[in-house]
């Protein structure tokens, strides 16, 4: 999803994967599936949403009537829903649906059965049978929530959908839950005949009533999480573009657009350019996910866009060639892979943020590149944006809040810095195997992750251990401020060396950042870039250099989201007198592990232990004499249960206590 304008701040067969596709037979209540179900099921306890976890929704079938009036729309119709059950108990399972709408009757697996419609929820009694198929009849005028979940204008007219995050039972009963996908729907849309409908998938049949009205089916056979499925209505102009990703064959890339937008020759030449984009995304994430149907866009009368899978929904003013990428780019981060919840939002507009920033280094460079990620670093203004604006975790603690969740600099700018920090500190080789390996992992691909599955990932690739960088940057709440001082001295022996002192102001959390950190040395006949790995809150560096230094620039190519104090050349360097003190852990709450670091005044024997909330001792981190200065211990519970806990620092010249919460 992406923003624009005031909008944007306010609230925006070849060598392919091989998909399971999903086939049903509805007549009697009858079906069967072919479908990978497995491997979904692994991450129904991940989302714990309002759906229903006992159930897993395999299968949408919707069949609506949808008139634009004065000011609403009217809906009618019905919503069939595929239904495995995960758990024997209770005596009725529940779909998520507004009580705006009215249910007029349920039917499971072919015979009308009682239902229980209050509070959003439509509770069903459960029959015995494990696959169930729910066919729910209802009508009524949708509300809207978050964005606008159902939405329209008169003017054109037009009528559309928007479900992300929680809108999607604003129009159609649903197991309300992203890491819950269905092996495929199927969606019809009746309207008056003036007028087109748009859905995810392929046009599979367009059927003209004799009452002045026309159905359009469109069949979506990949696995969809419940939030992309969308329609889109007004009296378009549609024209097909195609992304050749083969010799011989190509993606019709479909676009319906207003009629007044259609005669905008800048809106066309932009759409015109999806195919380019396809192909470079194609090169660095792999094949277009959805390959054996389409890709297009669809206008609506929103201020943004939004990655409806297969057909973007794009505002007028969105037909940009940065949310063109924007929406493109969730095809694979959000469509192929969705987020498992929606605190792991990053999964979804941290890379689509991150690919606009990328298709630029494709079609024009690196310097493109360079000057996108300042861009989205620092944005002034009357209200400054950007990745240094942001507050809060990027890994979302409030998900009840839409705008927490979709907070711009936070979840989209910053988002995106955090992903291409991980580029500069990977190298390309590293970073896009590391992608490529979690879209086409077994596990994930056309299913759902959380943040931490990504980090296994990149960890498996790497080799490494990625514990500081995620749990500083996507937990952690501030980025580094930097001071530095450097001279340059002669030895003896007529070597020169250029030293520096690196100072970082101290953070909430985490106190600091460990980072590798990237210097330009200059010299009368030439330059020369050196990395330091920085891992305390100061810390000085000596270096050999050939000649003497004239002069140093700083991470002069964004490798890290940071601000510089200054950087000032000394003759002799400042030295901070150390103080006692004890640091709140990061990440809080924190699984599997938490940092704390604590700074000694001087010299002394320190006890650091964990403490319950009755003040029992629980485990104990150090009992030594630790020298003077910054110390850091990394935690791992081997024995907690859930809950509250204290941590204390006993030494010689005091104690201190802090509070941390562990979550099994």
């Amino acid at each position: 999803m992406r923003w624009i304008g005031i909008m944007t701040f306010c609230c925006l067969l070849l060598a392919f994967p091989n998909i399971a596709w999903a086939q049903h037979d509805f007549e009697n209540g009858c079906a069967y599936s072919k479908s990978k179900m497995s491997v979904r099921s692994l991450h129904l306890s991940k989302g714990q949403y309002p759906g229903d976890q006992s159930i897993d929704a395999f299968w949408y079938d919707l069949d609506l009537s949808i008139s634009l009036f004065s000011g609403y729309i009217s809906l009618s119709g019905s919503t069939t829903v595929g239904i495995r059950k995960t758990s024997s108990t209770g005596n009725t399972f529940f779909l998520d649906l507004s009580n705006s709408l009215q249910v007029d009757s349920v039917y499971v697996n072919g015979t009308r059965i009682s239902f229980n419609h209050s509070l959003n929820r439509l509770e069903i009694p459960t029959p015995t049978s494990e696959i169930l198929f729910a066919k729910i009849y209802y009508k009524g005028t949708p509300s809207t929530s978050g964005f606008g979940s159902i939405g329209s204008e008169l003017s054109t007219p037009a009528s559309w959908s928007l479900s992300e995050p929680y809108g999607a039972p604003d129009w159609f009963p649903c197991k309300d839950d992203p890491s819950d996908k269905a092996d495929s729907c199927r969606i019809s849309i009746r309207v008056r005949s003036d007028l087109t409908a748009v859905a995810n998938g392929l046009l599979e049949e367009k059927r003209i009533g004799n009452d002045n009205t026309t159905t359009y089916v469109y069949r979506h056979r990949y696995p969809i999480a419940h939030y992309l499925l969308s329609f889109a209505i007004a009296p378009y102009v549609h024209f097909t573009t195609y992304f050749k990703y083969a010799e011989n064959d190509s993606l019709p890339i479909e676009n319906y657009l207003f009629p007044i937008t259609s005669q905008n020759q800048s809106v066309r030449d932009a759409i015109n350019g999806t195919a380019t984009t396809l192909q470079h995304f194609s090169n660095d994430y792999g094949p277009y996910p959805f390959i054996r149907e389409q890709y297009g866009h669809a206008q609506f009368g929103w201020g943004g866009a939004m990655e409806h899978q297969t057909i973007s929904s794009m505002g007028g003013g969105a037909f940009t060639e940065s949310i063109i990428a924007h929406e493109a780019a969730h095809q694979w981060f959000g469509n192929k892979v969705t987020c498992a919840t929606w605190r792991d939002i990053w999964l979804n507009e941290g890379f689509a943020t991150f690919s606009e920033a990328l298709i630029r280094e494709r079609k024009y460079g690196k310097e493109s590149y360079r000057a996108y990620i300042d861009y989205l670093t620092f944005r002034p203004g009357i209200t400054p944006r950007g990745a240094l604006t942001a507050t809060g975790s990027v890994y979302i603690e409030d998900i009840s809040s839409v705008s927490s969740i979709f907070d711009r600099s936070r979840s989209y700018d910053k988002g995106a810095l955090i992903v291409h920090m991980l580029r500069m500190h990977l190298g390309d080789s590293l970073f896009f195997k590391t992608l490529r390996e979690y879209l086409d992992h077994p596990q994930f691909s056309y299913n759902a992750a959380t943040v931490t599955d990504f980090r296994s990932v990149a960890e498996s690739v790497s080799g490494q251990d990625l514990d500081f960088f995620f749990n500083q940057w996507l937990y952690g709440v501030s980025h580094p401020k930097y001071s530095i001082q450097w001279r340059d001295s002669l030895a003896t022996d007529g070597q020169h060396w250029l030293n520096l002192r690196v100072q970082q102001a101290i953070n909430s959390t985490p106190s600091f950042f460990t980072a590798r950190l990237p210097f330009v040395v200059r010299f009368a006949i030439g330059d020369t870039t050196i990395r330091l790995w920085n891992d305390q809150q100061v810390q000085t560096y000596s270096i050999p250099v050939r000649e003497t230094v004239v002069g140093i620039e700083f991470d002069p190519d964004y490798h890290i989201l940071k601000e510089v104090l200054g950087i000032t050349r000394v003759k002799e360097f400042d030295v901070a007198p150390l103080r006692f003190r004890l640091d709140q852990n990061y990440p809080n709450p924190f699984n599997p592990s938490t940092r704390i670091a604590f700074e000694l005044a001087e010299a002394s024997r320190v006890q650091l232990k964990i403490m319950d909330n009755l003040g029992r001792e629980v485990d104990v981190l150090s009992d030594e004499v630790l020298p003077a200065g910054l110390h850091a211990i990394n935690y791992v519970p081997l024995t907690l249960s859930s809950g509250t806990y204290y941590y204390r620092l006993v030494t010689s010249q005091g104690i201190l206590t802090k509070r941390m919460v562990y979550i099994r």
